[in-house]
């Protein structure tokens, strides 16, 4: 069965201004977005850019249960097994209130977590699962500030 989430919350915002350099444009998302199961996820939050995965069987009930891709530290974890690349948070959000806006045909930056600071804030470098990300997201354009 997919998740079921609690959709009352407060506003949360994120003064950084690490959400618009990663996610530079969006042209489509998932429509009425997806819940993530955010299960062994310890960070309070999910930043905007942040890989989503799914598992590639479907639920009994026909669904499918997505989630975001796992982190250990300050980098992304390997992809597990029987997931795939699904798309990239929109926009960030809480962990404990995961509803969340996927996009699989964007402008991503994979340069940003490659910063330090933006490690610290939960921006992960993405530059070693590029190959893998492209393949399974051709419509998705990896692109850096200054190309």
């Amino acid at each position: 069965m997919g998740t079921k989430i609690d959709l009352q919350s407060n506003p949360v915002s994120f003064g950084d201004g690490y959400d618009s350099l990663v996610v530079r444009e969006y042209y489509t998302s998932t429509d009425g977005g997806v819940s993530l199961d955010t299960t062994g996820f310890t960070k309070p939050y999910i930043r905007s850019g942040h890989i989503i995965i799914r598992k590639t069987a479907a639920e009994a009930d026909g669904t499918y249960l997505f989630k975001p891709m796992p982190v250990t530290g300050d980098a992304y974890d390997a992809l597990p097994a029987d997931h795939q690349y699904y798309g990239f948070l929109i926009q960030s959000l809480p962990t404990s209130k995961p509803f969340a806006g996927v996009t699989q045909h964007a402008k991503i930056n994979p340069l940003v977590g490659a910063n330090a600071a933006a490690q610290a804030a939960g921006v992960y470098d993405m530059t070693s699962l590029l190959t893998a990300l492209k393949a399974a997201l051709p419509h998705v354009i990896f692109q850096g500030d200054k190309e």
